[in-house]
């Protein structure tokens, strides 16, 4: 009773970064030991790394200040240098990608290790929020969550003793946040970057790994090494990754995005003489506008008892009006079945009420370019059993094939915190089929990672 009691009125102090003898790369308390005395440091790790975790330990443990017992016992527990925290209750930044990430992922983590009587500012709400030490007011002992969806300029104006990004921030909200740290009065300030290299080669790349700035250091965690997880759900989860992406998610490695994007599209695996499928099994379809440009619409149907999508049709046709793109549109789909959803180019809020007015139903696609193409990958992928999950009817599909043939990586060209993106020419039907591929991922949860 006396220990429970104990832990909840400090959990910091029974918190363990975790750790074995030879890791891949770095155990997760090793990356935390080489925080201290920096300017700058990357935490990269693989899913599964508790990157995260270990950001949530360390606000806390800054918040409260080496002068606090539960710190003192954290610090000691985890070979941790006492200069990683300031010696007074600190003001620390504790930013994620989204408002959505901060209040479900950030503050979660967060509220299992403060101690007890700490008082929120809008705990469970969208935006901003704080968390403080009991009695504290002022600029101490204070976790402020903001969030990069708010740009650069919500940054602005403020000061911390530490700053801790989690998952990659763009460059202009980098640079804004180390404007933020080394006025308080302690000197060892520093600027914390927890994630899974997912944009390839960035800024953070550039300045972390490839010409470190002086007092920039890294540290790369694969969750493969942590002892807490169940390493078979993991390795699930991970298995049905491309391969521009496996290396990330699993190693916290940087990997440049170069060649063919749907590297593991082979004819032998996944093209299959045009059939008719079960009517049963529900149809979906996806759509990229266009008039000069190509229209796209593909349609598939879904095995309900193996999760095999069936690319059965493509329409794929420019400079026809609208009225003929629709009546085409409808005749797809009495050959191949009426979609269940039918997810479109969300930027073209005209087109979509257009095609709605013509008797086609359909919703925003999500367009997030990246996981787009990891749920396509996904399905690409080989599964543990030999077997793919995406595919396409050959003499209906024409279209589709010589796209994904030929679709390419961007050569890496402008801003420095810009993803890795494919080349914008001839992907109107990967577009319908990234919309298509992402809506599905998105209700089953699976191929849907927000990178």
């Amino acid at each position: 009773m006396a220990l429970r009691q104990r832990r909840t009125a400090a959990p910091l102090a029974y918190a363990r970064l975790w750790h074995v003898p030879t890791p891949r790369a770095q155990s997760q308390r090793q990356a935390v030991q080489g925080v201290a005395g920096c300017v700058a440091f990357a935490l990269l790790g693989g899913n599964g790394s508790g990157k995260t975790d270990a950001a949530a330990q360390l606000a806390v443990a800054v918040m409260m200040g080496r002068g606090h017992p539960a710190v003192h016992a954290w610090l000691l527990a985890n070979g941790l240098s006492p200069e990683t925290v300031p010696p007074y209750p600190g003001r620390v930044l504790f930013s994620a990608l989204t408002s959505n990430d901060s209040r479900k992922v950030l503050r979660e983590k967060v509220r299992r290790l403060i101690p007890e009587g700490c008082t929120w500012r809008n705990e469970s709400g969208d935006g901003e929020a704080e968390v403080r030490l009991p009695d504290r007011v002022g600029n101490g002992g204070v976790i402020v969550f903001k969030s990069n969806d708010q740009g650069r300029r919500a940054y602005q104006a403020d000061e911390f003793d530490v700053v801790i990004l989690d998952e990659e921030h763009d460059s202009d909200v980098f640079g804004e946040c180390l404007m933020r740290v080394g006025r308080r009065p302690w000197k060892g300030c520093y600027i914390v970057l927890s994630m899974t290299p997912l944009k390839g080669m960035t800024y953070v790349y550039d300045d972390f790994q490839s010409e470190p700035k002086p007092g920039y250091r890294f540290a790369e965690v694969d969750g493969r090494d942590n002892p807490y997880i169940d390493q078979d759900g993991r390795a699930r989860r991970v298995a049905g990754y491309g391969k521009h992406e496996l290396a990330a998610r699993q190693s916290g490695k940087f990997v440049a995005l170069e060649g063919r994007v749907y590297d593991d599209w082979s004819r032998g695996l996944h093209l299959v003489p045009a059939r008719t499928v079960p009517p049963e099994w529900p149809r979906f379809a996806g759509i990229d506008f266009g008039t000069s440009n190509p229209f796209a619409c593909v349609v598939g149907a879904l095995d309900p008892t193996d999760n095999v999508l069936h690319v059965l049709a493509v329409h794929y046709q420019a400079g026809w009006t609208w009225e003929r793109q629709a009546e085409a549109v409808r005749a797809l789909f009495d050959r191949h079945g009426w979609p269940e959803i039918v997810w479109a180019d969300p930027e073209d809020k005209n087109a979509r009420m257009q095609l709605a007015e013509a008797g086609i139903a359909n919703v925003a696609a999500v367009k997030d370019i990246r996981p787009g193409i990891n749920a396509v990958s996904t399905r690409l992928a080989v599964d543990a059993n030999g077997r793919v999950h995406l595919l396409v009817h050959d003499e209906t599909c024409r279209p589709l094939m010589r796209e994904i043939e030929g679709y390419c990586w961007a050569p890496r060209v402008g801003q420095r915190d810009a993803p890795d993106l494919p080349i914008k020419a001839n992907d109107h039907a990967m577009d319908a089929l990234r919309y298509l591929c992402y809506g599905l991922a998105r209700q089953s949860g699976i191929g849907a990672s927000s990178g």
